[in-house]
């Protein structure tokens, strides 16, 4: 083999053309102080060739910059912050941030841990093809500064196993059909209908 030592001074390797280089054996090279690899106007490709892995180990932080950025795999893909660490996406302003798939997307949070999908101020979208199912296995609060508008094309159903109530704190609270159809009150008990000024039923016709 060669070795090549040197002191302080460190050692500076110039190719002017181009070359390669094979060997059955490992290569190593340390450092003990800053150290850099370039290339000038040509790619740079570090990769193993019939098996092995690549391997990019930092005692520090690991920083890699680009014009565009782009990882593929074939198999899964794995990124993982340490237990109690913050893994975050983040995007400039007036880019798209996207995660595309062919099958699932899952995010799961650890037990007790939130998760949090939100927007400092523009308008927060979902929207599918299919059905949008929200299961909850405590409470669904739901918390609006402004207004509530709920349209179905089809038919909708609110239902609750225990006592349940629909409040306005200020203002008239309206229950209609707009073109047709009746509005049908149902008790398993008796119907009990309490105002503290008055209570007024108009019909073209009455029947008790």
């Amino acid at each position: 083999g060669i070795t090549l030592n040197s002191g302080t001074g460190g050692v500076d390797i110039d190719i002017t053309a181009a070359g390669s280089g094979t060997g059955n054996g490992a290569l190593t090279v340390n450092a003990a102080a800053a150290s850099t690899i370039d290339v000038a106007g040509a790619g740079l490709t570090l990769s193993t060739t019939t098996s092995g892995t690549l391997d990019l180990t930092s005692a520090g932080t690991l920083d890699l910059n680009g014009v565009a950025v782009n990882i593929d795999s074939t198999g899964a893909m794995d990124i993982t912050a340490a237990d109690g660490q913050t893994l975050s996406v983040n995007h400039g302003g007036g880019s798209a941030l996207a995660f595309n798939a062919t099958g699932q997307v899952d995010l799961t949070g650890e037990s007790a841990s939130a998760i949090n999908i939100g927007t400092t101020a523009a308008a927060l979208s979902l929207s599918t093809t299919g059905v949008i199912d929200m299961n909850a296995g405590a409470n669904l609060d739901v918390d609006v500064t402004g207004t509530v508008d709920i349209l179905a094309s089809s038919t909708f159903s609110i239902d609750g196993t225990g006592a349940s109530n629909v409040t306005a704190t200020s203002g008239n609270l309206t229950l209609s059909t707009a073109t047709g159809g009746t509005v049908a009150v149902t008790s398993a008990a008796d119907v009990a209908i309490t105002a503290t000024t008055g209570a007024t039923l108009d019909s073209t016709t009455l029947s008790v």
